[in-house]
């Protein structure tokens, strides 16, 4: 069911008088409350807060890139010194109980279980030559916040209580770890917090015609938009273009075991698109990453622009990509695929269902 934003300038009541006015801005604001209201009831009692979903997954870079830019939903950022990824619900509280940098959310209840799973890590190195342009000062500090720290990609997972059916919160966390220590966050530098900005929830996948109910909203779209490199470029300094790709994450709830008491497990699977769009990373399960080559999503920059007196980097361009992966896929086969299954329309637009067969093994990478 989609609903319309309303636009009440497109009504206006300046040729009534003054007292039928005001009660037209009353019964106004009471349809609208009354509206809400229903819509929260339709959406069902087992979702708090309502969900933010999305019908039809974007095709092209240009479709990307406005809802990216139409998004407001960046990844919230963890502060230092809480649990780096607890992977558990904490009953009662808001996502880990702590204040997140830059947002409203802060320790208040909420009327649901909610906790933090991580869903992938995201490493950075840079190359010799690139190195050789770091700021003479500063130059050693960037390199050891290069080398020493990763960015962990979270979801919230919320239920309505401790029997209640989990489903996933349409906006991501993002914390900073350090290689090998499993225990706290770490603070953001700048330039990680300038990276995690644009990485943006889209809502969660809902298939057109779908109930909003919390087993349906377990498939997070998110883009991720930067620059990168001129494939083949060497010139000095390189010219860059932009960069658009798609995150998908999948939760699941793992098939209980006959005499089980231990409440099902909490499954997050991720993949990432590549190549402008045109193919799909299965990425490899999260592990807490020793070092760079563990994490899920390695890439290779180019330190672009300085503030400070050209000190301290401000942005980035990429070089390369590199996934722990376990499995990759053209789109071309997963709309392949679609068709062979009967599924009406391409794959993107039954995209929960086709995740599934890759997560399965009914879709296998070639």
């Amino acid at each position: 069911m989609n609903y319309r934003r309303i636009d009440l300038r497109k009504y206006p009541l300046r040729r009534a008088p003054r007292a039928y006015r005001a009660l037209g801005v009353f019964l106004w604001i009471s349809a609208l409350v009354s509206f809400a209201f229903f819509v929260d009831a339709a959406i069902g009692a087992d979702v708090s807060p309502a969900p933010r979903a999305i019908e039809r997954i974007p095709r092209t870079s240009k479709e990307l890139d406005l809802a990216h830019e139409t998004s407001d939903y960046a990844c919230l950022q963890l502060p230092a010194g809480v649990a780096l990824a607890p992977a558990r619900f904490e009953t009662e509280t808001s996502p880990g109980s702590v204040k997140l940098v830059g947002s409203s959310l802060g320790a208040a209840a909420l009327p649901v279980d909610s906790g933090r799973w991580p869903a992938v890590s995201f490493g950075v190195r840079i190359n010799k030559a690139d190195q050789a342009d770091l700021p003479r000062l500063t130059g050693g500090t960037i390199l050891d916040r290069v080398n020493n720290y990763y960015v962990c990609l979270q979801v919230r997972v919320e239920r309505a209580s401790p029997a209640g059916v989990p489903f996933l919160h349409y906006q991501p966390l993002a914390a900073v770890g350090e290689y090998g220590q499993e225990e706290k966050t770490e603070k953001f530098a700048a330039l990680q917090q300038t990276a995690v900005a644009n990485v943006r929830s889209l809502g969660l996948f809902v298939k057109s015609g779908g109930a909003r109910q919390p087993d349906n909203l377990r498939t997070m779209v998110l883009s991720i938009k930067g620059s990168r490199v001129v494939a083949g470029d060497m010139s000095d300094p390189p010219r860059l273009e932009p960069s658009l790709e798609m995150i998908f994450v999948r939760m699941r709830v793992a098939q209980a075991k006959a005499g089980d008491k231990a409440p099902p497990a909490i499954e997050i699977h991720t993949f990432s698109t590549t190549d402008d769009l045109k193919r799909l990373v299965y990425v490899a399960p999260y592990v807490t990453p020793d070092k760079l080559e563990e994490c899920g999503l390695t890439s290779t920059i180019r330190l672009t622009e300085y503030t400070f007196g050209g000190q301290y980097p401000s942005a980035r361009a990429t070089r390369g990509l590199k996934f722990r992966s376990r499995g990759e896929f053209d789109l071309a086969q997963l709309d392949a695929y679609a068709r062979s299954a009967g599924m009406k329309g391409a794959a993107l637009d039954n995209l929960t269902e086709v995740l599934d067969a890759v997560i399965d093994g009914r879709l296998k990478a070639p």
